[in-house]
């Protein structure tokens, strides 16, 4: 019997052309090179920027990552409701975008919730109104934001504070949207990489270490219209401690604990002498100190106080800068000749300067105590100076203009006292335009 086979031949089947990526024209609005796309784009409101992207794939992933939810600002209870609804619908797509967060007006009494925290989640009782909840519904939404990289809240009101709980939000690791292992088990990471803090308007609320330990570690720290005293930083506990990598457990040490900051920000804030030995030793680790709207000569001195910091800028804006040079011989020559005779301090920056042009040319004085002009007092002033590495400037729109067309003889007029000396000197418009630069 002949044994029958049954040979299926194979199903040819033509593979289907790939399709090309399109190629658009110079002229035409997706050719332009991306960076030229963004800034583009970036001109345009929101509604425009919304209806934009409803018009093909590629405008809308351009205008998804790169503005939509690449801020996300959150200033009323439906905003944030809104925003937990999004994270939990399509979490996926949009967390890895959002890199700055701003949250406004903080809710009151968050340190009454009934909160208990296992291996598993977080649960959280009713007794609070839903703006409370929604705002620590919030707060635990942000340890699921891996590219975080700065976080703001604005108008914090006193008698503000976080709950202790939250400095242990940190301390857990996402993975899919939730909570696992074991808070002793498991290393904190960078929170965020900048902090700012600003107190609401018309008050100045105390430092203290419940405005801090909810975040961690941070590069950056900026605190705006708050009073720093001899409390702040006193009760050390859920502080992240950058020499043991891990939060403060026990509230008794509080000699050896360090911030992992590198760069604090100063912006109206008032600085008693009571907080000046443990500010500076927290934030041992400060490379750069920045001063903004310094409101008077004590909280102009905390400068000395941070031995770490190798470059400060200092606001001339301010209202302790007023009729600088008439005020210098009595109230800032000290000051500056302890300064600039620092040897940490690499750098110093001023900004916001409205007294330098060329009719308030430097003279020299006639002895050690003559202080009998403008012109004697700016030579004082850049004698001082001329005692740093490097010095960077940069003048008011007014004073700008007034010097902008000064050439390089009149330069080396207006600076003569730092000619012959090692130090750098830079100066700048309003804008960033460089005007002159003294090697």
């Amino acid at each position: 019997m002949r044994r029958l086979q049954f040979i299926g031949r194979k199903r040819q089947v033509q593979n289907p052309q790939r399709q090309q990526p399109l190629v658009y024209s110079s002229g035409h609005l997706l050719g332009l090179p991306s960076e030229l796309l963004v800034l583009v784009v970036g001109k345009l409101d929101t509604h425009s920027m919304i209806t934009l992207s409803l018009t093909c794939t590629t405008l809308n992933d351009l205008i998804r990552k790169e503005f939509l939810f690449k801020e996300v600002r959150l200033d009323s209870r439906s905003n944030i409701e809104r925003f937990n609804r999004l994270l939990r619908k399509s979490g996926n797509r949009i967390i890895p975008i959002i890199t700055r967060l701003v949250l406004t007006s903080p809710a009151l009494r968050m340190d009454s919730m009934d909160v208990s925290m296992g291996t598993i989640g977080v649960n959280y009782g009713s007794r609070n109104n839903a703006i409370e909840r929604d705002y620590v519904d919030c707060l635990m939404d942000m340890s699921f934001l891996p590219n975080l990289q700065e976080l703001i809240i604005l108008d914090i009101p006193p008698r503000f504070e976080f709950p202790s709980w939250t400095a242990l939000c940190k301390r857990l690791e996402a993975k899919d949207r939730k909570w696992y292992g074991s808070a002793r088990e498991i290393v904190p990471k960078f929170s965020v990489k900048r902090l700012d803090l600003s107190s609401a308007s018309g008050w100045s609320i105390p430092l203290r270490s419940n405005l801090l330990w909810t975040f961690g570690q941070f590069i950056e720290l900026r605190l705006s219209n708050m009073i720093i005293d001899s409390q702040s930083l006193q009760s050390t506990k859920y502080l992240y401690d950058a020499n043991s990598e891990d939060f403060v457990r026990d509230d008794a040490i509080k000699d050896n604990y360090a911030s992992a900051c590198q760069v604090l920000v100063l912006s109206g804030c008032s600085v008693q002498p009571g907080a000046l030995k443990r500010l500076p030793k927290y934030f041992c680790q400060v490379k750069r100190l920045e001063l903004y709207g310094i409101k008077n000569l004590s909280d102009l001195t905390v400068v000395t106080s941070f031995h770490s910091a190798d470059t400060i800028l200092l606001d001339f804006g301010s209202r302790v800068f007023q009729n600088f040079l008439h005020k210098y011989s009595g109230s800032f020559d000290g000051f500056f000749a302890l300064l600039c005779n620092f040897p940490w301090l690499k750098k110093l920056e001023l900004i916001n300067v409205d007294f330098l042009n060329m009719a308030n040319v430097p003279r020299e004085p006639t002895n050690s105590l003559d202080f009998s002009s403008y012109k004697v007092c700016l030579f004082w002033f850049f004698t001082r100076l001329s005692q740093l590495s490097e010095l960077s400037i940069v003048l008011t729109s007014n004073n700008s203009n007034l010097i902008r067309d000064a050439e390089d003889r009149d330069w080396r007029q207006l600076l003569n006292p730092f000619n012959g000396e090692a130090c750098k000197v830079s100066v700048y418009t309003s804008k960033g335009m460089l005007l002159h630069k003294k090697i």
